[in-house]
């Protein structure tokens, strides 16, 4: 899960990987937007610790790259 803020010349986005203590780790996109709306109250939370004052701009959800 990717959050990304407003373009200003310093860092703009943030990777979320875990959630209370667990991996972050969805079988589809469908999935992991399904977390997205059920949990915006805490990623607006740890947004604001990252980039207090801005808002997010976006959130979107990738597939995992597969290790080899």
């Amino acid at each position: 899960m990717f959050m990304s803020f407003p373009p200003n010349g310093e860092p703009d986005s943030v990777t979320v990987t875990h959630y209370n203590g667990s991996v972050l780790d969805f079988k589809t996109q469908e999935e992991c937007y399904t977390h997205v709306s059920e949990n915006i109250p805490a990623l607006k939370v740890l947004a604001g610790h990252h980039f207090p004052g801005k808002a997010v701009s976006r959130i979107d959800c990738f597939i995992k790259a597969k290790s080899v």
